[in-house]
């Protein structure tokens, strides 16, 4: 992204592929019909070819002001707080996360509004919402137990594991296999009848930005290695929420490998970090259906 002034940012997309951009297109509804927390688009640029669909070079968009973005903001507040923690008799008080859990709290919130203003009624085929019926639940089903075999495989080449436990964890995740996949085939299942919309598509905390008290989506692209039609597609809201809680536990795990590295405070620091993406996953769900979610 190369900021202009100071009101406007252009983002050069890296990889040009033929067809309608999903940021291009996310972004310009979400601003048309009144979203605040995301940067506006405001405009794009685009590549008009004679004997085939548009390519999308780059778009450009209002400016946020923010304190970064919520992976590296979590790190850095996990991080206080563990020094904060380990450097005085904690007493068996745990971290202090009450400032975290109210930026937990204003995403759940804004997830939920970012999903309602998706599932807004419109005659535009590309974001009119839709109910899951038993064909696109079996297919959904289809493609997680494609991904859980891509999974398995990968699990199952792997010999050089860093230690023991590595070994173990990996060995108890492939015993776990039928059990996961019995559980996707239910969770699909029972799908049918819910809600099909657009959705962000690849929601972690490094595509939210912090903004004082609030926050901000962006890269609205999907998931840049999956063809257009399938970052296009309408899917279960649920998947932008996990997407989040996921994040959640990958900062816990992060945050813990770049605690103190002796042995007493690294057992410390894993007992301090425990409860965290429990209580931060718990304020953003509760949140979200307090909003509406």
């Amino acid at each position: 992204s190369v900021r202009l002034g100071g009101a406007v940012v252009l983002k050069l997309l890296r990889r040009v592929t033929p067809g309608v951009h999903p940021e291009a297109e996310m972004t310009r509804v979400l601003t048309e019909r009144g979203f605040a927390n995301i940067p506006p688009l405001m405009g794009e640029v685009r590549r008009e070819r004679r004997d085939g669909p548009p390519e999308t070079l780059m778009i450009a968009q209002g400016f946020a002001y923010n304190q970064g973005d919520g992976w590296a903001w979590t790190l850095d507040h996990l991080h206080l707080r563990l020094d904060d923690a380990l450097s005085r008799d904690n007493g068996g008080q745990g971290l202090d996360l009450e400032a975290y859990l109210n930026f937990a709290q204003g995403l759940g919130q804004r997830l939920a509004e970012l999903h309602a203003v998706l599932a807004q009624p419109t005659d535009d085929p590309a974001f009119a919402p839709e109910t899951m019926d038993a064909a696109a639940a079996e297919a959904w089903a289809r493609e997680i137990a494609a991904r859980l075999d891509a999974a398995f495989a990968a699990l199952g080449r792997r010999e050089d594991w860093a230690d023991p436990q590595e070994a173990e964890a990996a060995r108890a995740v492939i015993e776990a296999r039928q059990a996961l996949e019995r559980r996707v085939e239910a969770l699909c299942a029972a799908a049918e009848g819910a809600p099909r919309t657009r959705i962000h598509g690849d929601l972690h905390l490094g595509q939210i930005l912090v903004t004082g008290s609030d926050v901000m989506f962006i890269d609205f692209e999907g998931e840049p290695a999956r063809p257009l039609a399938a970052r296009r597609a309408k899917a279960s809201p649920m998947r932008d929420l996990a997407g989040v809680l996921r994040s959640l536990d990958y900062a816990a795990a992060k945050a813990l490998q770049t605690a103190p590295p002796e042995a007493q405070v690294d057992r410390l620091a894993a007992d301090l970090l425990a409860p965290f993406p429990v209580l931060a996953a718990e304020a953003v769900v509760t949140s979200y259906v307090d909003a509406g979610g």
